[in-house]
């Protein structure tokens, strides 16, 4: 059970670190667009 949970944390950080980066790569975008 433990390492259920253990997986489930490891998952739910690798898809937040995804968000953040693509999230800094339309920042990114804008302000290229904006220079």
């Amino acid at each position: 059970m433990k390492i259920l949970l253990l997986n489930f944390f490891t998952a739910a950080v690798a898809a937040q670190q995804m968000e953040i980066a693509r999230f800094g790569g339309c920042l990114n975008e804008t302000q290229v667009a904006l220079e």
